[in-house]
């Protein structure tokens, strides 16, 4: 299978856009931009290892640039993954870099399977679950 054409990557990226403004407005808060990057490669093969990144610092989600994705549905699989990752560092005010960390964050786990499952059809649903996690959080 080819890998995914840039103009896909860009209506992916555009959807992704509109869907992080419209939480990043329930939960009053700015939203993230989301760019293409290009990542450090791979010692072993020609692309990188990381196939996307949160920034806490810029706010800026980014996507792997020579990452060969097998299709649309592995592309959309990372954005939903690093929307999951800007909304727990919402949460928790902690960048928790899931290579150094893991994924066995219970935390992470219930955002991104939250993002999953309101991606992109309801944010104000994605939103109301993810302010639900945050006063649990901080009771």
């Amino acid at each position: 299978m080819p890998p995914v054409s840039n103009k896909a990557k860009q209506r992916l990226m555009a959807e992704a856009r509109k869907y992080v403004k419209l939480v990043a407005r329930y939960l009053k808060t700015a939203a993230p931009k989301i760019k293409i990057a290009a990542f450090p490669q791979n010692a072993i093969a020609s692309w990188p290892w990381i196939k996307g990144a949160y920034d806490s610092t810029t706010n800026t989600i980014y996507i792997a640039k020579m990452y060969p994705f097998r299709d649309v549905r592995e592309f959309k699989a990372i954005i939903k993954h690093e929307i999951a990752e800007w909304l727990s560092y919402l949460v928790t005010g902690k960048i928790m870099h899931r290579v150094v960390y893991g994924h066995s964050d219970s935390l992470f786990r219930r955002i991104y399977s939250a993002v999953h499952r309101y991606y992109p059809k309801s944010p104000e649903k994605l939103a109301q679950y993810v302010e639900k996690i945050s006063m649990q959080e901080h009771d």
